[in-house]
């Protein structure tokens, strides 16, 4: 979103994914019970993302694998450029590619494992553009 935060506390967020089942789910939990989250768009890959409604998402959560021939760092660069901040969103929390996802911008990583309630808490720290790592993640970093 170029710079703008939240309007009147509503945290656009959309998702990019290669499993369905993962974007199908997207909207049931995130804006579940009140949380202040709505779902902007989701895609399988960050060209089809930031081409539709997507792009007006304040935060995106993004896989770190797409299958599509993209890394991880284009496809963090791609967002940050169009203005979203990046929310890694995965189920491995493969440490070489967690790194390079926060060299290339993301500002946080949670695991697609964790409870709803700690993934919505990830979306509106990185929405107020503070990092966010896992707890399971933090060694990763030392």
């Amino acid at each position: 979103m170029t710079g703008d935060g939240p309007v009147a506390g509503v945290i656009a967020v959309a998702a990019v994914d290669d499993h369905p089942l993962i974007l199908d789910s997207v909207a049931g939990w995130a804006g579940a019970g009140g949380s202040g989250i709505r779902v902007a768009g989701t895609a399988a890959t960050v060209a089809a993302l930031l081409a539709g409604p997507g792009r007006e998402a304040h935060v995106v959560l993004l896989d770190l694998e797409l299958g599509d021939g993209t890394t991880v760092e284009q496809n963090v660069a791609a967002i940050i450029a169009a203005g979203p901040a990046v929310l890694i969103l995965s189920a491995s929390g493969r440490p070489p590619a967690v790194r390079a996802a926060m060299r290339a911008g993301a500002l946080g990583d949670v695991l697609e494992h964790a409870a709803a309630a700690r993934i919505r808490a990830a979306i509106t720290e990185v929405a107020a553009g503070r990092a966010w790592i896992s707890p399971g993640l933090a060694y990763v970093f030392d």
